[in-house]
């Protein structure tokens, strides 16, 4: 009961904070007991999907974890199809894009067709790919997995609607965005919810921005901040201010955007962070403060690069070098320079699977992986299989 309430809280949002609703989600969780729970989605999947929509990651991903640990000593597939796609989801929102890109090509084969597993892991494939600048393979996604017309009868709707909707807005079809997020808001509606994890209002309101129809946009954002305001997290503040921001221009946009890296710089939703410093950077050197713009750009850029956010980390070095600042290249070594076949090789590699093992795993050859794992070497600055799981290690993990 306790799983069902915590979820259904952060479906409707507007009766219980992000806080309120993560510590229900926390008593649904203590003791591990809903481990162990029957087919289907159950009841600890509904909890750490609360702590995902609170904003409470780190939380998420250790149960996640436990979760596909347990799966696997078990043998259940459909357990840890779940816990995995969820796990991704929580991984785009980190900020760890190429090891969500990488955990999701990985199983998404085996799970392709399941209802629930497929389109969570395609809507974070399509989220990355449009992050690597790679429309062409997010437009292939659409096409292979036929994420085509109206999907309102899918029983994931919402992330595939708000991951094609960003897809079709880098793409410059603000129309085509604006009728996913619209049909979007719809599903939503139509369930009785209003998902205040999911910044529906926000996006169409860029959607609107981007067609010119500022009205529309400054209604939307005013809801998106007042829902940003009920909720209370770090990635609604952000992204509800950065929209308003958009449309507001001048000193106004600078302090709203300050206000936005203020709300999510302590966050672990680092690809959040990188946009509210990139984007402060930019409007403080439109502003004519060059100087003052290098240091948000600067900092937005490194996060960026790391996140494997490149077509962000390329916004935020054009914005550098606009200030007058020596350019800077994205980093060409260590675990942020890996391929994401690379780093599938290597964690498996890093797991304890031989490479004959990886390779049936993956259907290539065994020379193949062997190949991935000579340049994964050189880009780490390592010499052997035992030091992978170090040197795989992201910086958040280190620190816990």
């Amino acid at each position: 009961m306790l799983a069902y309430l915590a979820f259904f809280a952060a479906r409707r949002g507007k009766s219980h904070t992000a806080a309120a609703t993560a510590e229900l989600a926390r008593l649904a969780l203590t003791g591990n007991d809903l481990q162990h729970d029957g087919p289907g989605l159950p009841p600890f999947f509904f909890a750490t999907w609360a702590l995902t929509f609170a904003d409470r990651l780190d939380e998420a991903e250790r149960h996640l974890e436990l979760a596909i640990q347990q799966a696997h000593s078990r043998g259940s597939a459909a357990a840890f199809g779940l816990a995995s796609g969820l796990r991704c989801q929580v991984l785009v929102r980190q900020g760890r894009l190429i090891e969500a890109e990488a955990e999701a090509l990985t199983i998404l084969d085996a799970f392709k067709s399941h209802a629930i597993v497929g389109p969570l892991l395609l809507s974070c494939l399509l989220h990355t790919t449009i992050e690597r600048s790679d429309l062409a393979t997010a437009r292939s996604l659409l096409a292979d997995h036929k994420i085509e017309g109206d999907l309102s009868a899918s029983a994931m709707a919402g992330p595939l609607l708000f991951s094609r909707g960003h897809l079709l807005l880098a793409a410059r079809d603000a129309r085509a965005a604006l009728r996913d997020f619209q049909q979007l808001r719809h599903y939503d509606e139509l369930a009785g919810r209003e998902v205040l994890g999911r910044p529906a209002h926000a996006s169409q309101a860029l959607a609107h921005i981007r067609l010119g129809q500022h009205d529309a946009a400054r209604a939307l954002t005013a809801e998106a901040l007042e829902h940003a305001r009920l909720w209370d997290t770090p990635s609604a503040h952000s992204f509800a201010l950065r929209t308003a921001a958009i449309l507001k221009g001048g000193d106004d946009a600078i302090a709203l955007l300050r206000e936005a890296v203020a709300a999510i710089e302590h966050s672990p939703a680092r690809y959040e962070c990188a946009q509210s410093l990139t984007q402060l950077g930019a409007a403080l050197r439109r502003a004519g403060h060059r100087h003052d713009a290098r240091e948000p750009l600067r900092q937005g850029l490194d996060l960026a690069t790391r996140c494997g956010a490149l077509r962000l980390a390329n916004t935020a070095r054009e914005e550098l070098k606009a200030t007058g600042a020596p350019p800077r290249r994205t980093a060409l070594s260590g675990r942020d320079a890996l391929t994401p076949s690379e780093r599938r090789v290597a964690q498996l590699a890093a797991d304890g699977l031989t490479n004959r093992q990886i390779a049936q795993a993956l259907f290539v050859t065994s020379r193949t992986i062997e190949a991935h794992l000579t340049q994964t070497y050189m880009k780490l600055a390592i010499t052997s299989r035992e030091q992978l799981p170090t040197a795989l290690r992201s910086p958040n993990q280190a620190e816990k």
